[in-house]
C-alpha cells in the first residue's frame, strides 16, 4: 500500500519474502534493509507477516555474516557504481559528499 503523507511525501508497506531466490540469479539472496537507519531517510519498520518483532540475535548474526563478505569500494572522483540490489547488498555507511549525484530507478516484476 501506498499513502501520501500531510508534508507531501509517502508511506508504503510492502510485503515480500526476506530470503528468496532473485531472477537471473542461482542462490539465496535477501535484503539488508533490517541494519537501517540509512542516512537519507527515515528507518523503514521491518517485521514478521505476524507483526513480530526481527529479535536482536536474529539482526546481529545478520550483520556479522554480512561484515565478513563486505568489500568497500575505494571511491575516486568521477566513479560511478550499478548496483542491481536483487543481487548485491549496498552499504549502510555514513555518507559525507553532501553534493553526490544519486540516480535511482525502480521497478517491481512478476
Amino acid at each position: 500500500t501506498i499513502d501520501e503523507t500531510p508534508d507531501g511525501g509517502i508511506h508504503y508497506d510492502f510485503l515480500v519474502g526476506a530470503a528468496r531466490i532473485p531472477r537471473a540469479a542461482d542462490r539465496v539472496a535477501w535484503a539488508n534493509s533490517i541494519f537501517g537507519p540509512s542516512y537519507n531517510y527515515e528507518s523503514p519498520v521491518i517485521e514478521f507477516d505476524d507483526g513480530a518483532q526481527l529479535p536482536q540475535w536474529l539482526i546481529d548474526e545478520c550483520a556479522e555474516v554480512t561484515e565478513r563478505v563486505t568489500e568497500e569500494v575505494r571511491w575516486q572522483d568521477g566513479d560511478v557504481v550499478l548496483i542491481d540490489n536483487t543481487r548485491v547488498m549496498h552499504g549502510r555507511r555514513p555518507i559525507l559528499d553532501t553534493d553526490r549525484l544519486v540516480l535511482n530507478a525502480q521497478s517491481f516484476v512478476r
